[in-house]
């Protein structure tokens, strides 16, 4: 079986990701795989310094690494760095991979479901996956329609990725920069009448609106990329849960965005029907390339 492992890197060199650092360390307890590594750096700082420390004691299949300093929006970097021809784990740089996770993924892939979910711990509580906007302590086989978690960890088969990009183009949804890419992901796999869920693997996670120990704390940086996030499910996906959800966060965070801020980004986003990250030129660069 063929899996690709897709890092994104950000304000990170290749040594300072858990999660690079943690696969290196459990790789091998996956079993009878055809492991291939693909790792993105989206700046600000360039890493083509480490690269061939790095790729002189890489043990993978295939190994590609790409960077584009000006930051890339998440959605497009995903979808450029998949291997549509065999399963795929997307995974952000501070992720710790635990023997735990890799023997559930070990499961997933001898499994006939299509879509791997983590549970995801955040301050000692379980927090994703969600079934029907709640958390329940899902394990194994799970076969619900409205169902949403994180991208972190996540790990799609090559069938259903194909059938994602025959209806929409892609994979995910590149009007999309950073926030909302793992939900309209899920408005997707809902859409195409999707229920073969695998849950497994417990994966601790730095949730910003959590950890931050609440409204005030999240940087304004977080609060205006939600702001478009929100908007844009709205304006893009007509979903009465984004319009209540762009409602009160709106009502959250009354106190540190203006009321002109937020008109102008409801505007933008229909001008653009995107965020506008999405509409610059990527400017990446292969650093390496190789097979095994």
């Amino acid at each position: 079986m063929k899996l690709n492992i897709v890092v994104v890197l950000y304000n990170k060199t290749i040594n300072q990701s858990k999660t690079i650092s943690s696969l290196l360390d459990n790789v091998d307890l996956l079993l009878d795989a055809e492991v291939s590594l693909a790792i993105w750096n989206n700046g600000p700082h360039t890493i083509k310094d480490e690269v061939e420390q790095f790729i002189s004691s890489q043990r993978f299949k295939r190994l590609i690494i790409c960077e584009d300093v000006t930051n890339s929006s998440l959605s497009m970097v995903y979808n450029a760095m998949l291997d549509p021809d065999c399963t795929n784990i997307f995974f952000d740089d501070d992720t710790v991979i635990t023997e735990d996770y890799v023997f559930s993924i070990n499961d997933f892939m001898k499994s006939e479901r299509d879509v791997f979910l983590p549970k995801i711990e955040s301050l000692k509580q379980q927090r994703y996956p969600k079934v029907n906007k709640r958390t329940g302590n899902y394990d194994g086989e799970l076969d619900e329609l409205s169902v949403v978690s994180i991208l972190s960890g996540l790990s799609i088969k090559k069938k259903t990725l194909k059938r994602l990009k025959d209806k929409f183009g892609n994979v995910f949804d590149e009007r999309f920069n950073i926030y909302g890419v793992d939900t309209t992901l899920f408005y997707r796999l809902k859409s195409l009448k999707f229920d073969r869920y695998y849950v497994g693997g417990t994966l601790q996670h730095d949730l910003s609106g959590i950890s931050a120990g609440g409204a005030e704390n999240v940087s304004i940086f977080r609060v205006k990329e939600r702001l478009w996030d929100f908007t844009l499910q709205t304006i893009l996906y007509r979903k009465l849960g984004a319009f209540l959800g762009l409602m009160k966060f709106i009502k959250t965070y009354k106190s540190r965005l203006s009321i002109f801020f937020i008109l102008g980004v409801f505007v933008k986003a229909i001008v653009y029907m995107g965020h506008p990250n999405t509409k610059k030129k990527s400017v990446s660069h292969i650093l390496f390339s190789s097979n095994e």
